[in-house]
C-alpha cells in the first residue's frame, strides 16, 4: 500500500522569513517540485526591510498547497516566529524551512516515510548539503544544478564530551564519506539532534517536551535553539534520524569549519555577526545548565571547563559583546535552574544513555 495516498493532512510546514527575497523564488520553486503535495504552509515574515513580503505574494499566488502569511513590523526572533507556527496547526507532523534552503523533489516524501516506519522517532532530517548561491547568475536548469555542491552542510548535530555541539561532518565530501556515515548500508543513521535549518518534527514529541508552552525556549531568541530541543528529546526518550537519500541544499551565511581545532574554532566565529556571536555563546550556556545529567557533568567537569573557561578568557579579550553574555546568563539563571526542574521531571533516558553520544 501506498501510505502517501494515506497520509492525508498530516504535514505542516512552516517558514520564518527576514529579509530573504533572493532565495524565496529558489525556495519555493523546489516546494512546487515535491512529490508530496498534502501540506500547509505557514510563514511569518520577522518584519523585512528588503522586498520579501512582496516576493512571498508573488510566489503563493502560485502554489496549490493551502498557505497562510503574517507580516510582523519587527523582529521577533527566529524561535518565538517558530512558536506561534507550531500552534496554528493540529498536523501529525511538522517541517521546519529555511528561506535559503532549495529541497529535492523526494525530500518530503523521505522524511516522512522514515517517520511511518520508525514509531519511536521524533525528529528527523535529510542530507544537507552546501549550495553555492552565489553562483547563480540565472534561472536556468544549467546553473542550479552547477550551484549544488558536494559538501556536506549538515548531517544532524555532534555533541563532544566538552559538550561543544556541532554539524557532523560539515566540509567533508559526501562521497569521502558515505561509507563511514552508512557502515552497514542503508540510508538511516541515528543522530543525536538534528540541525535548525530543514527538521521535521512528530507533534506528539514536540508536545511531549514543550517548556511553558514553549518549542523552542523564547529566551533564546536565535540560534541554538534547535540544539537545545534535540537535548529536551534524547532525555524523553526520542530518536532522531538522519535520512541519507532525502537531499536538500542549503547557503549557510556562517557553515561551521570541519577541523575541530581551536584555531579554526576562532576563524569560524569571525565570519558570524556580533549577534550571532553573542546569542551562540549565551545559548550554548543555558542548554547546559537547562539539561545536564549532574552525574555526567562531574565525570567531564575537567573537559567542560576546560573549553569553557578557554572560551572565556577569549571572549574577555578579543569578543567584548560576546562575553556580556555571561552576565545575561547569570541575570537568567534562576529562570533556567526553573526550566530544568521540568525538564527533570521529563527524563526517560539515564545518564549513561546519555553518555554514548559523546563517546563514538
Amino acid at each position: 500500500m501506498d501510505w502517501t495516498k494515506t497520509q492525508m493532512n498530516k504535514l505542516s510546514s512552516q517558514l520564518v522569513t527576514w529579509n530573504g527575497a533572493k532565495y524565496l523564488p529558489y525556495l519555493f520553486e523546489s516546494l512546487r517540485r515535491q512529490s508530496f503535495q498534502d501540506f500547509t504552509l505557514q510563514i511569518i515574515d520577522n518584519g523585512s526591510t528588503d522586498n520579501t513580503v512582496m516576493v512571498l505574494r508573488d510566489e503563493l499566488s502560485r502554489c496549490a498547497f493551502t498557505h497562510n502569511l503574517e507580516i510582523l513590523q519587527e523582529n521577533i526572533g527566529f524561535a518565538k516566529a517558530h512558536n506561534q507556527l507550531v500552534q496554528t496547526t493540529n498536523a501529525e507532523y511538522v517541517l521546519l524551512l529555511n528561506q535559503d534552503m532549495f529541497l529535492l523533489p523526494e525530500y518530503i516524501t523521505r522524511v516522512l516515510a522514515t517517520f511511518h516506519a520508525h514509531p519511536d522517532v521524533g525528529a528527523a532530517i535529510g542530507r544537507v548539503m552546501r549550495w553555492d548561491f552565489h553562483l547563480l547568475s540565472d534561472r536556468g536548469h544549467d546553473a542550479l544544478q552547477h550551484s549544488f555542491t558536494q559538501y556536506i552542510d549538515t548531517l544532524g548535530l555532534k555533541v563532544f564530551r566538552s559538550r561543544r555541539v556541532v554539524d557532523w561532518l560539515t566540509g567533508a565530501r559526501w562521497p569521502d564519506v558515505n561509507r563511514q556515515v552508512l557502515p552497514d548500508g542503508g540510508v538511516e543513521r541515528e543522530v543525536f539532534g538534528v540541525s535548525g535549518c530543514l527538521p521535521m518534527y512528530k507533534r506528539r514529541a514536540i508536545m511531549q517536551v514543550m517548556l511553558d508552552g514553549q518549542m523552542f525556549d523564547e529566551e533564546y531568541f536565535s540560534y541554538k535553539e534547535d540544539v537545545d530541543l534535540a537535548w529536551r528529546l534524547q532525555i524523553a526518550g526520542w530518536k532522531s534520524l538522519l535520512v541519507t537519500d532525502a537531499i536538500a541544499y542549503h547557503d549557510r551565511s556562517a557553515a561551521g569549519p570541519l577541523e575541530t581545532t581551536d584555531k579554526a574554532a576562532v576563524a569560524n566565529r569571525k565570519s558570524m555577526s556580533k549577534m550571532a556571536r553573542y546569542h551562540s555563546y549565551k545559548n550554548h550556556l543555558f542548554t547546559i545548565i537547562k539539561n545536564e545529567y549532574a552525574s555526567n557533568y562531574l565525570k567531564d567537569f575537567l573537559w567542560i571547563e576546560l573549553y569553557e573557561w578557554k572560551k572565556f578568557i577569549y571572549f574577555f579579550f578579543f569578543e567584548n559583546a560576546t562575553w556580556r553574555g555571561f552576565f545575561t546568563v547569570l541575570k537568567k539563571y534562576p529562570s533556567m535552574l526553573c526550566k530544568r526542574k521540568k525538564i527533570i521531571a521529563m527524563r526517560q533516558q539515564s545518564a549513561k544513555d546519555l553518555r554514548k553520544w559523546w563517546r563514538k
